[in-house]
């Protein structure tokens, strides 16, 4: 049994393998207030507003008795959101819509006070949070790996007006508008095991930084124009385009950075920061003018103002009867990067001086591979830039991704009840956001190992005077794509002597290259030229996809007792089927030697990598992967296919006249009804005790066990 100062301790077990088994709690405090007035100002003016607010408190988990518990720290979420809008009519044939909103969210996260790096021996460590500590071992415990103190805060806000207006047969549009301390204890250094390396104080990775302090704006603007023109009696056409430059966002403090490898070349030094390593360009200094010294001001990227996105439909009644429909449409959809995307960059030296080391000892990780410890540290001009930096850099000329979209379907009515319809639909994705390195660690043979790492690097076997400033250099790209093609059929009985059913199944495909939402928090490749290594389905791809779904409600009764028992009741059910999606079998070590830390594919042995019955206890064959060589890259890919998922779920619901004005309804509603078991993925790393058994349920409402929720709702 081990304990702090403070007396809390890890638990001890009496399980021969040294199992722990434990559970966390999970509690959340949620309220909601809405508020909405209405308007009729007069015959062609109305107004409204409405108001929502929503506070939201999950507290920490930790089981003062056990520490192993510690997961999520204590999460305060707060969104207030308004809205006010004016619609006038202008004529009998112009509306105006005006709309004016505004979001603000302010979330802040703590951690409960438990043990520090300094509490445990470590020496040489600067904590900035006191009594929190993170650590990952692989196969073992993660300590609080979930938890990093913050506070984060945004504002957003929108105006639009449209101006709609019909004539003759046209109708038109027009509408302007990382800090803690944190090893990692991957087996790799000595043992092979997490755990056992973590006993004998031997981390495979040590990161570490100051504070990330962002300041992130963005302006959007945007215009459209459509017309809608019924052509004759059968055809009828929607066509227009919208205007949407991209405007990039920028950071108000300045603290952005960017590393061109021709300055690092060429020994190019910045004049912004005057002990920065070559290559590493800046904006001016906060409060100072002028451009950055890649030509920029503060902004992530150049704007690209000349965005036209036209788009196109039709509906046309072959036969002029209203029984059948065909109908079609394509466009172009152009779309940006949250803010929240480009927050890596004030892990960037001199403001965040995030760093990655591989050091030999735990109890001094700074000082047994020869460097001082850097922090705390804060943005000057003079200040001091660490070796093995980790940095985060955007290319001057991304551009905005977008999506080629079109679809084709048709429709028949068949009788008087029954709709079927044949869909297809497809797109296209284009300079999807993603990520890889600009200095790679290349492989050199036998001598190579984790220690020497940053001396294997690109840009150190380049300079080593310059390069030994720079551990991992994230380049963000914008080159990715990804495609889509699906079938979806559907068949709608529409309510006829009580009861309605509808009905879908979808066949489809999406293939393409990994995208990354937020760069700097983890590549999505592994290494530069290696692209189509990484290219398979994505991430949401669900092959085959059946909804059912049917509605009855209950006839009216002649005989009075008989209507007040079984009169007014109506009962609903929707069942979903889907296939599996797909995942990567890795090695759970760092096996090319390139700082990847688990993400490298395991090779793949033999065609078939399922069990035979794949239940949860052994969904994956143990036989169907190994570990690569040091130095090689695995022959896996990333179409390993999960578990497939059943969710059926049930309403009972009636309403109970109480006078002729007001009414109660009754609602009692089952998810998952037959509290049906939808497993997760499997455990996938090779070197994991629990490879290939599934030890999760499926993410999301999909996971959940049966839940049964009761309303009563009294209208008046």
């Amino acid at each position: 049994m081990t304990w702090n100062k403070d007396g809390l301790v890890f638990p001890s077990t009496t399980n021969p393998c040294g199992e722990i088994r434990f559970g966390r709690k999970a509690k959340d405090t949620e309220h909601i207030t809405l508020g909405k007035v209405d308007w009729q100002k007069s015959e062609r003016n109305s107004l409204f507003f409405r108001y929502q607010e929503a506070r939201r408190f999950t507290p920490n988990d930790l089981n003062p008795s056990n520490y192993l518990t510690l997961s999520i720290g204590d999460l305060t979420q707060n969104v207030f959101s308004a809205v006010v809008g004016n619609t006038y009519l202008i004529s009998s044939g112009m509306v105006s819509s005006f709309r004016m909103s505004g979001i603000r969210t302010k979330m802040n996260r703590t951690a409960p006070k438990v043990l520090d790096l300094s509490d445990i021996g470590v020496k040489n460590v600067f904590n900035p949070y006191p009594h929190c500590m993170l650590m990952a071992i692989t196969n073992g415990f993660n300590w609080a790996v979930n938890i990093q103190p913050g506070h984060y805060s945004t504002v957003a806000e929108q105006v639009s007006e449209d101006l709609s207006w019909v004539r003759g047969a046209h109708q038109c549009a027009n509408s302007g508008v990382n800090t803690n301390p944190t090893f990692t204890f991957s087996g790799q250094a000595q043992s092979g095991s997490g755990l056992g390396d973590f006993l004998l104080g031997k981390p495979s990775l040590f990161a570490q930084g100051n504070e990330n302090v962002g300041n992130g704006r963005q302006h959007y603007i945007a215009a459209y124009v459509q017309d809608t023109w019924k052509v004759n009696s059968r055809l009828t056409l929607n066509y227009g385009v919208r205007w949407e430059p991209f405007l990039p966002g920028y950071e108000a403090n300045n603290q952005t950075a960017h590393f061109d490898r021709a300055a690092f070349d060429a020994g190019v030094h910045s004049k912004v920061y005057v002990n920065a390593p070559a290559g590493l360009q800046f904006p001016p200094l906060r409060g100072s003018s002028g451009r950055s010294e890649d030509g920029r001001t503060n902004k992530y990227h150049e704007n690209a103002w000349w965005h036209f996105a036209p788009r196109l439909g039709f509906a046309l009644d072959p036969s002029g009867d209203g029984r059948m429909t065909i109908r079609g449409a394509g466009g172009i959809f152009f779309d940006y990067a949250h803010l929240w995307t480009y927050s890596s960059q004030g892990t960037n030296a001199p403001f965040g001086n995030q760093i990655q080391i591989f050091p030999s000892s735990f109890d001094d990780p700074y000082t047994s591979i020869g460097l001082p410890n850097p922090f705390p540290q804060f943005a000057n001009k003079n200040s001091i830039f660490s070796q093995a930096g980790s940095y985060n850099s955007y290319r001057t000329n991304m551009h905005a991704p977008y999506v080629y979209q079109w679809n084709l379907s048709i429709q028949r009515q068949i009788g008087n009840d029954w709709l079927v319809s044949g869909n297809y639909l497809g797109n296209s994705t284009i300079h999807l956001l993603g990520d890889t390195e600009h200095n790679p660690a290349i492989y050199l043979g036998p001598t190579s190992t984790l220690a020497n790492l940053n001396q294997r690097r690109a840009l150190y076997l380049a300079n080593q005077r310059e390069g030994k400033y720079f551990g991992y250099v994230e380049d963000v790209t914008d080159d990715g794509t990804q495609n889509y093609h699906g079938m979806l059929l559907s068949i709608q009985r529409r309510r006829a002597k009580g009861l309605t059913v509808q009905g879908n199944y979808t066949w489809s495909h999406c293939i393409g290259d990994p995208g990354d939402s937020q760069p700097g928090i983890g590549t999505s490749a592994q290494y530069p030229g290696r692209r189509f290594y990484e290219r398979g389905n994505c991430d949401g791809d669900r092959r085959q996809v059946v909804n059912f779904s049917t509605v009855y409600a209950m006839p009216q009764f002649s005989g009075r007792a008989l209507q007040m028992i079984a009169g007014n009741w109506q009962v609903s059910g929707i069942v979903r089927l889907q296939t599996g999606g797909y995942f990567t079998v890795t090695t759970g070590a760092d096996t090319c030697l390139c700082g990847a830390q688990g993400r490298d594919r395991a090779n793949q042995l033999l065609g078939d990598v399922y069990t035979a019955d794949k239940t949860p206890s052994q969904y994956l064959n143990p036989a169907a992967f190994g570990r690569p060589a040091d130095g090689q890259w695995g022959t896996g890919n990333v179409n390993t296919q999960g578990p497939g998922n059943i969710v059926i779920n049930m309403a009972l619901t009636r309403r109970f006249r109480v006078t002729e004005s007001q009414t109660v309804e009754f609602r009692a509603e089952a998810f998952n009804l037959p509290n049906h078991l939808n497993p997760g993925n499997p455990t996938a790393a090779v070197n994991s005790p629990n490879f290939g058994k599934i030890l999760a349920t499926a993410t999301g409402q999909n996971g959940d066990p049966r839940i049964i929720q009761l309303a009563l709702k009294y209208v008046f």
